[in-house]
């Protein structure tokens, strides 16, 4: 791993929230590890070992920058309370990326999302 090119290494915090399984986290999470990218997760307001019981939400304090997003349906409610725009997860594996915001409602969808987050950073594969 490392940045052979000298360049500011790529960042990515990996929000984890309520029912989210290892392997969600993880798929994406080694993933970007992989392509050199330093990727952060966490779980706000919890400590090393605490369970997640809650669903974690971005929420923008200016409606002009109202974030568009997806989850799990079954979050649906508590991201339009907080004033996200929902964008419908049909198929579930879709994602969505919204400036610096990329979103996915459930583990069939991390190709999408690793795809997307790879565009978002600039990173570029190629095969010899």
């Amino acid at each position: 791993m490392g940045n052979p090119k000298g360049e500011e290494q790529r960042r990515v915090l990996l929000l984890c929230g309520d029912y989210m399984e290892d392997y969600e986290a993880m798929v994406p999470f080694q993933a970007l590890q992989a392509f050199g990218v330093s990727v952060d997760a966490v779980s706000p307001s919890k400590k090393a070992g605490d369970i997640c019981a809650t669903a974690i939400t971005i929420k923008v304090e200016s409606t002009d920058q109202r974030k568009k997003c997806t989850a799990y349906p079954a979050v649906k409610l508590n991201v339009v309370l907080l004033g996200a725009a929902w964008l419908e997860p049909d198929p579930i594996d879709c994602c969505f990326t919204d400036g610096n915001l990329v979103t996915e409602a459930a583990w069939p969808g991390h190709p999408e999302f690793i795809s997307q987050l790879m565009t978002l950073l600039d990173i570029r594969v190629s095969f010899y």
